[in-house]
């Protein structure tokens, strides 16, 4: 087994305790706790959004998902208390509501109006009008009955998926890259990269900046997190409506320079609309077992092997079909194809051989996947099987499963140089 020691934390913003005392979920992680190394490791600790109301979750919304990842023993971040933690600080303060207001995409004139609003709001007000939005009618005269509606900060979609803001590889955060027009989207990433960048409980977490690719334009690149898998030292990447593969090569060259994987499979996703997410092709089980929609096994299902040369340029090997790099690529050599039933998008791997979903009990992937073994734990009071509770939760912490021979002194001196 590798060891690995404590890394030096990064400064908390003034007015920021960062003491062992007080909420538990909201103290700073020290040592080897920070940091996803693989999707397949224990899930430790992960942040939630409680503001989302999801279809898949009913009536409850993600109240449920909080308990049950609770009563596993599960560390819960939620977006909200750490919003309101982190407005307390003044120059945190600050940071957040410029973050956001520059991703708000407004005129000069009313985003110097939109800051001064966000300063001068108490914090938990703060985080209703970051989240629920800042309506007109609350600071301006109405004029007619259009004007009712209209918003100085629109509200956040209430579906809206956490994990898609960022890529969290190793102890390292990148944030998404949303495409043009995505001004919804931007601010989400500015909010949750805000909070990664700023908050105690996460200062282990190092966020880093892409590397620059001389082949690329930083403007065409186009970057979800929810069209992006790690496993252990490779990570895939699909690309289709929500990441473009210039956003794809940007991530394979910033995360295989700091020697974060050691390969990057690149997948074009179907251009069916019900999978044009990774994470409703393909999921992980446990160490050497995944389950894929009846789509990763088709022949038009392309993928390139990204690696760098020992010159530092970025190569792609021959195009395969993606259930031939699924063993020797990714380790993964049982794959548990789902024909009925929830996808992979639904299946939240808890620890190895084990899934958390909101499906019901007789639903056909359920059974399928007790009949291999598999631990599935269902979210009591949720039935429907509209499925997506992976993008509900960005994990923040995830025990290894293989032992890697880089270490996370090896990588730091990366980011440095």
């Amino acid at each position: 087994m590798r060891t690995t020691e404590a890394a030096s934390p990064r400064p908390a913003p003034p007015g920021l305790m960062t003491a062992e005392g007080g909420d538990r979920s909201l103290r700073p992680f020290t040592g080897t706790e920070a940091g996803v190394h693989s999707e397949i490791g224990v899930l430790r600790a992960a942040m939630l959004d409680t503001a989302v109301r999801h279809p898949a979750l009913g009536e409850r919304s993600v109240d449920a998902l909080a308990a049950a990842l609770h009563d596993r023993g599960i560390r819960v971040l939620g977006l909200r208390d750490l919003l309101v933690d982190l407005l307390g600080s003044l120059d945190a303060r600050r940071g957040l509501v410029s973050a956001v207001v520059d991703a708000a995409a407004t005129t000069p004139v009313a985003a110097r109006r939109l800051r001064r609003l966000l300063l001068d709001l108490e914090p938990e007000a703060a985080v209703r009008a970051l989240q629920a939005g800042l309506p007109a009618r609350d600071w301006d005269r109405v004029h007619s009955p259009s004007d009712r509606d209209r918003f100085l900060l629109p509200p956040l979609p209430t579906a809206r998926s956490l994990r898609s803001t960022a890529v969290v590889a190793g102890r390292r955060i990148l944030p998404a890259l949303p495409g043009p027009g995505q001004t919804e989207a931007r601010r989400s990433v500015a909010l949750t990269s805000t909070i990664q960048r700023l908050h105690p409980a996460l200062l282990s977490l190092r966020p880093i900046r892409y590397r620059a690719d001389p082949d690329l334009r930083r403007s065409a690149a186009q970057l979800d997190g929810d069209d992006v898998l790690l496993v252990d030292d490779a990570v895939v990447v699909g690309i289709g409506h929500r990441s473009s593969a210039h956003g794809a090569r940007q991530l394979a060259r910033t995360l295989l320079e700091l020697d974060v994987v050691r390969a990057v499979v690149v997948v074009t996703l179907p251009r069916d609309p019900l999978l044009d997410r990774l994470d409703r092709v393909v999921g992980v089980v446990d160490d050497g077992v995944a389950v894929v929609h009846a789509a990763a096994v088709r022949d038009d299902l392309r993928t390139w092997t990204l690696r760098l040369d020992p010159h530092g340029r970025l190569t792609a090997a021959d195009p395969v079909a993606f259930r031939d790099v699924l063993g020797p690529v990714l380790g993964i050599g049982r794959p548990i194809v789902l024909t009925g039933g929830v996808g992979p998008a639904d299946l939240l791997p808890l620890e190895p051989g084990a899934l958390l979903t909101s499906a019901g009990p007789d639903d056909p992937a359920v059974r399928m996947l007790r009949r291999r073994d598999v631990e599935v734990c269902r979210i009591e009071g949720a039935m429907s099987p509209a499925g997506g509770i992976r993008r509900l939760v960005q994990p923040v912490q995830r025990d290894r499963v293989r032992s890697v021979d880089r270490t996370d002194q090896e990588q730091d001196r990366a980011v440095r140089s």
